[in-house]
């Protein structure tokens, strides 16, 4: 019977010890992911009116990034995909359909928002982000005017990902009269505080031109009718 213990022992040892070598068992290698870094949330049409755009780095750019070289003139470093549904979950299938990939929304930098996104349905997918396991609740979040897609991917001084520029500029509190960056469990507990009215920062794009590397409009956009 002792010795039955001691191999049943040992066996549950070697699996610990595998397990936390190994991390989870459902983590995937890095290059197995799509690392969405930016989340776009529009209206989409009636049959499926949310609209969420996931927008990852390529490859190709990341390796750039990391060896510190620039992009080419003709290279894209962002990818964009478009999922359509009633809830976030059905959003995230339809996208997941069109890539090989996994996408992962563990390292999104980013949460962008359509100024005309429907309040019922922008409350119901906050809440089902704070669901999402794998996705922490710091990205910052900001409301646009503009089609979010020319927002993801305007050309700003962060050549390579304007991800970067806009969590640099919402990071930086010295390049602000006043702090204008607003996190996502930010957001979420003001709209959930009775008395307070959620806000957001307001980006729009300075046309005609494309580059808003010189001057973003920020200001603060009052949601209301999201309780």
């Amino acid at each position: 019977m002792n010795k039955i213990l001691r191999v049943t022992v040992r066996v549950m040892a070697i699996l610990g010890l595998l397990v936390s070598l190994s991390g989870c068992w459902t983590n995937r290698p890095v290059d197995e992911r799509d690392l969405v870094s930016t989340l776009g949330l529009e209206n989409g049409p009636p049959k499926a009116p949310l609209k969420m755009i996931f927008e990852f780095p390529t490859p190709a750019a990341l390796l750039d990034y990391a060896a510190h070289k620039g992009i080419s003139a003709k290279e894209h470093p962002v990818s964009d995909i478009i999922g359509e549904g009633q809830t976030l979950p059905q959003c995230f299938n339809q996208g997941q359909g069109q890539v090989s990939h996994d996408l992962y929304l563990g390292q999104i930098q980013l949460v962008e928002v359509a100024q005309k996104l429907n309040p019922a349905i922008f409350h119901e997918t906050l809440l089902e982000l704070t669901r999402v396991g794998e996705m922490d609740l710091t990205p910052y979040i900001f409301v646009s005017p503009d089609p979010l897609k020319e927002v993801m991917q305007a050309e700003t001084d962060q050549a390579q990902f304007p991800t970067l520029f806009y969590s640099s500029l919402f990071n930086c509190a010295h390049c602000q009269t006043i702090n204008l960056g607003v996190k996502l469990w930010q957001f979420g507990a003001d709209a959930a505080t009775p008395g307070i009215d959620p806000h957001l920062p307001y980006v729009n794009q300075e046309y005609p031109k494309v580059a808003v590397s010189v001057k973003v409009n920020m200001h603060v956009y009052k949601l209301g009718n999201i309780k």
